[in-house]
């Protein structure tokens, strides 16, 4: 395997906080003194999932080489977005080991250590979720890889078994490529006591329009969409329902299928998957990245905003 330790610094254009004259940083949102109900606490341990923008191989990296990364997803708390999803990150390969003789495999480690938030104020990260001092600096994964290998001569199936062990002892190891949209983790050391007024003013802009729900589909099969006893939509990737203000139960028909029951309100949005011949509702503040990408990418749309009644949904009692 491929070891990793990570030295994380982000790339965007974000101002550091401004210092007082003894060097120190100026209060600008991060409070290292106890909670307060003013604030918001990002926990000790609390991940941070990032995405390999270009790819890494040992067989062609070198020290002092910068990894490019991003935040897979956003890290959201109280429904805050504390570190929003995009956000640059880079590390720096900090060692190479390339593949030699004995098969023995090449190797590279990446490292990073902080992590800058909207505000402009540093985060230091770690690699295990474990605060001890064991467990920081650890090598570790970017994620998954590709093995080449340098001579395939010895590896034939029909090749006696002294001839593979002699092939061994001559052929060279593995190189390992890291490819673009591997995955890592990292953890963030805390606690951090945040401002929620100055997270407030770094928010985006609320959704307002009608209420929508979006169906993902994570399963390569159309299946049918019902809202209610009505028919709406066959779905293969995902659709998008806008809706009058209620209560609805969707489902796809299929008597082996579990109905979901929703209740929707004008300005929100909301998310519906289907995995494992199953619908989940999805917390929307969980999964906002996702109903994000699915309001710039959906595929079938139906407004039942003001359909006759024997074209709309039919709204159904409480959930």
């Amino acid at each position: 395997m491929l070891p990793i330790v990570i030295v994380a610094v982000i790339l965007s254009a974000i101002p550091h906080a401004p210092q007082d004259q003894g060097g120190g940083q100026k209060d600008a949102g991060v409070q290292t003194t106890a909670p307060s109900r003013d604030s918001i606490t990002v926990p000790d341990g609390t991940p941070l999932t990032l995405e390999l923008e270009n790819e890494v191989s040992s067989a062609t990296a070198k020290v002092g080489d910068i990894v490019q990364f991003k935040t897979a997803h956003s890290v959201r708390i109280n429904g805050l977005a504390i570190v929003p999803k995009g956000t640059a990150v880079s590390g720096t390969v900090v060692q190479v080991k390339h593949s030699r003789r004995l098969s023995r495999d090449g190797a590279v480690k990446v490292a990073e250590e902080e992590l800058i938030l909207p505000n402009g104020e540093l985060v230091t990260l770690r690699q295990a979720k474990s605060g001890n001092k064991t467990s920081k600096g650890k090598a570790k994964e970017v994620g998954t890889h590709l093995n080449e290998w340098d001579n395939l001569a010895y590896a034939d199936a029909g090749v006696a078994n002294v001839a593979i062990t002699l092939g061994m002892l001559v052929t060279k190891g593995r190189e390992y490529v890291y490819q673009e949209e591997a995955h890592t983790r990292v953890y963030v050391n805390g606690p951090l006591h945040l401002n929620r007024g100055a997270l407030m003013k770094l928010q985006p802009p609320p959704y307002e329009g009608p209420a929508q729900v979006f169906f993902a589909m994570r399963q390569g099969k159309t299946v049918k969409l019902f809202c209610g006893e009505k028919f709406v939509h066959d779905v293969f990737h995902h659709v998008r329902l806008e809706l009058n203000p209620g209560n609805y139960s969707f489902s796809t028909g299929s008597p082996k299928e579990e109905s979901v029951r929703l209740e929707v309100r004008e300005d929100h949005q909301y998310l519906i998957e289907r995995i494992h011949k199953k619908l989940f509702v999805r917390d929307p503040e969980q999964y906002q990245d996702e109903i994000d990408e699915l309001s710039r990418s959906w595929v079938g749309d139906n407004d039942f905003t003001s359909a006759s009644k024997e074209n709309s949904c039919v709204q159904t009692s409480r959930p």
